[in-house]
């Protein structure tokens, strides 16, 4: 590949905290022959990116400065036009948006208030995209609505999304226009065969990055205080709750949310450890479920209609054969989020089939000795065909293509959904095709491990996101963690050069 591209192309980058998306934008300038502006979306690192010198950005807005809490009423005449240019559906956006929905402890948002806040998001994008008219829009996982309808307008405009994606195998990401979506090479490589115990040694490096995740990430009580102090110092000022992720969020409000939070964890800890079984009789026939992370982009984005997961559980319990019971188990990630609601529990507890399993049990324990897995849109699916088990999903994920999967599109359609997948035979041969063609379009990148070391180093150890960043500091972690920044680069650029 040459050090230069002989066309200079137009990137719009979406930036928000310190991110690898920072330290990629700093050699995409250096090696290649690119333009770069950006969105920005900080507060208290705004005075970093006003000061630093690393990536000379040609423009860049600030996105919390497209609002104005005065506006009232939206106009919806406008709104329309919006959904009916770019192809998209307002609601299903704002209703996977945790600011919005029920997982906001602080502001109940009015029908007003959200749609002239998206209304502006709109205006905002527009603005920019009709005067910059860039040829790639480069942006992080999209969780929200703004990152959401910005991908959806630059779609609809034609410029190329470049988002990065990770594969749930082995330490892998890849580069494509919508998160989880794998986008094909015609390459044909030689195919390797994995055996049964190499493609398990593989997905374990996904069970142990998660495992080493969950020991660093907000999982000290002196970090958490540093981080309560600097948050409280955030929320007396008036300006930071104009913003309107913020809303709602005064003192004494953030004392009892957050100074509440670690007794409501013990209460809920206590409740599971007592009524979730460790173990069960695992000789029975069992269909298994392993509850998401809740809330999280992975359920409330690709499969918005799936968000209610007692719900979807008592759908599943309603289908399973008569011979079948439905093994629930609890994420262990879950725990960050203060564990479920215990009135969660025990509705599940209540239903007849149902069988609740306690988070400690391994996930390979439970698939080596279900008939099915079932799963929203986790990595299980995955898993599942690995121990050569079949599995339901209810949204469209990388692994879909795999025979072993169901892809549900109508609840109506899940009992004859699962009584077909307990008929199926997985062959291992087909997850080594999937994995072949994963690797074909992917390439070794430790997200985990970055996001550790960024975490450590500008957010205490994850409790606060919103800090100022020091110049000397970032250029400092950049230069010592330059091989995460070059490789994200270079395979951006890959993509860039391909036309893809």
């Amino acid at each position: 590949m040459n050090d230069k591209i002989p066309m200079k192309e137009k990137i719009l980058l979406w930036l928000d905290v310190f991110s690898a998306q920072f330290g990629m934008a700093e050699w995409l300038q250096k090696k290649y022959n690119c333009e770069i502006c950006t969105i920005i979306d900080v507060n208290k690192g705004k005075k970093f990116y006003e000061e630093q010198k690393i990536v000379d950005f040609k423009k860049k807005w600030y996105f919390r400065e497209c609002f104005n809490k005065s506006q009232k009423e939206p106009n919806l005449k406008y709104l329309a036009e919006i959904e009916e240019k770019y192809k998209f559906d307002v609601w299903k956006i704002v209703y996977s948006d945790i600011n919005f929905y029920k997982y906001n402890e602080y502001h109940k948002f009015n029908y007003d208030e959200i749609l002239a806040v998206v209304e502006q998001e709109c205006r905002f994008f527009e603005q920019i995209l009709d005067d910059e008219k860039p040829n790639y829009l480069a942006i992080r996982i999209t969780d929200s609505s703004n990152g959401q309808i910005l991908q959806k307008i630059c779609a609809a405009k034609g410029i190329k999304i470049l988002m990065l994606s990770f594969t749930r195998f082995g330490n892998r990401a890849y580069i494509s226009h919508e998160y989880d979506h794998l986008e094909f090479s015609k390459k044909q490589d030689e195919k390797k065969e994995r055996t049964f115990e190499e493609l398990q040694k593989d997905m374990q490096i996904i069970t142990s990055l998660q495992s080493t995740f969950r020991k660093k990430f907000r999982n000290s009580k002196k970090t958490w205080i540093k981080g309560a102090l600097k948050y409280l110092s955030l929320v007396i000022d008036g300006k930071y709750r104009e913003y309107y992720t913020n809303y709602g969020k005064t003192f004494f409000k953030v004392i009892r949310t957050e100074g509440g939070f670690p007794l409501k964890t013990r209460k809920r800890k206590k409740f599971i450890d007592i009524n979730l079984l460790y173990e069960s009789k695992f000789e029975e026939k069992f269909i298994y479920f392993p509850l998401q992370l809740e809330p999280e982009r992975s359920t409330l984005i690709p499969a918005t209609f799936y968000t209610n997961q007692l719900d979807v559980i008592t759908n599943i319990a309603k289908s399973i054969p008569i011979d079948f019971q439905l093994f629930v188990k609890e994420h262990p990630m879950q725990k960050i989020k203060g564990w479920r609601e215990i009135s969660f529990y025990k509705s599940i507890m209540k239903l007849p089939n149902v069988k609740l399993i306690h988070p400690s049990i391994p996930n390979d324990e439970m698939l080596k000795k279900c008939s099915l897995a079932i799963t929203i849109a986790g990595t299980t699916g995955l898993e599942a065909a690995l121990y050569k088990k079949p599995c339901i999903i209810f949204a469209d994920v990388n692994y879909s293509s795999l025979p072993s999967v169901y892809r549900l599109r109508s609840l109506e359609d899940l009992p004859n959904a699962i009584r077909e997948s307990l008929k199926k035979d997985v062959k291992l041969s087909d997850v080594n095709d999937f994995i072949n063609l994963l690797d074909r379009n992917s390439f070794p990148f430790n997200n985990t491990e970055l996001s550790i070391k960024i975490n450590d180093e500008f957010f205490y150890d994850g409790y606060l996101f919103d800090t100022e960043i020091d110049n000397k500091k970032a250029e400092e972690f950049l230069r010592k963690n330059h091989e995460y920044f070059q490789v994200l680069a270079t395979e951006y650029m890959k993509k860039i050069g391909n036309g893809d």
